[in-house]
């Protein structure tokens, strides 16, 4: 699934200064998939979510220098060719629509966010959903 990605993805063009990128777009890219598909819902949930999973993220690419800051997510998306990236990103789930047989069923589970306090110093203990993730990273 990450190999169709990287494919789809392998023209598009780095709007940052070549001499300049310390993180390669397509590991940038790969990281923002992974993490939105396993519930992050910000750049900064994408950096710490899977920078707990750089072990697994380097089976597909090196990550030489780990997984960019937010700031760096951030400035990247915004300089994005955003039709372009759409168009990229809306061929490879019709490609992947194309080549899965029988029924994709995402399932979403219920997530407990620990830690959170509420206005009076309660531990609020929210909800929210967060779905099955089929690169076998997410909690």
């Amino acid at each position: 699934m990450i190999a169709s990605f990287l494919e789809h993805f392998s023209d598009l063009e780095d709007p940052r200064f070549s001499g300049f990128v310390t993180y390669p777009l397509p590991e940038i890219l790969v990281v923002a998939l992974v993490g939105v598909v396993c519930g992050a819902e910000d750049c900064d949930e994408i950096v710490l979510f899977c920078e707990e999973k750089m072990d697994v993220l380097r089976q597909c690419l090196p990550y030489k220098n780990g997984v960019a800051s937010a700031k760096t997510f951030w400035r990247v998306f915004d300089f994005l060719n955003s039709p372009s990236f759409a168009d990229r990103f809306a061929a490879w789930v019709a490609a992947l629509i194309g080549s899965v047989k029988g029924v994709v069923a995402i399932v979403l589970r219920q997530v407990r966010d620990e830690g959170q306090n509420d206005a009076r110093g309660a531990a609020a203990g929210r909800k929210r959903e967060s779905p099955a993730c089929p690169f076998g990273l997410c909690p």
